[in-house]
């Protein structure tokens, strides 16, 4: 882990996955897993002047939070965008 920008950001070899920020945990998109975000509608990390700044980062949903198995496997497709995007 690392702290950055007033939030803590999940590391796996140097590169962020997943950073929890105003008391949400935010798991990287990339091309693989992009939809199954957009599919459930959750908000993409924005920040700056009217969050016009918007970062690879979406909201993980709440029914993933509260499964174990599945929060698992969002968490490794947002290690493989980490890695790999």
């Amino acid at each position: 882990t690392k702290t950055m920008f007033g939030g803590t950001a999940l590391l796996i070899e140097g590169r962020a996955f997943a950073k929890i920020k105003h008391g949400a945990l935010w798991l990287k998109a990339g091309d693989a897993n992009r939809g199954d975000f957009l599919d459930q509608d959750m908000p993409q990390y924005s920040y700056g002047k009217d969050n016009a700044r918007k970062l690879n980062f979406f909201k993980a949903p709440t029914d993933v939070l509260e499964d174990a198995e599945e929060l698992v496997a969002w968490a490794s497709k947002s290690v493989d965008a980490a890695l790999n995007g």
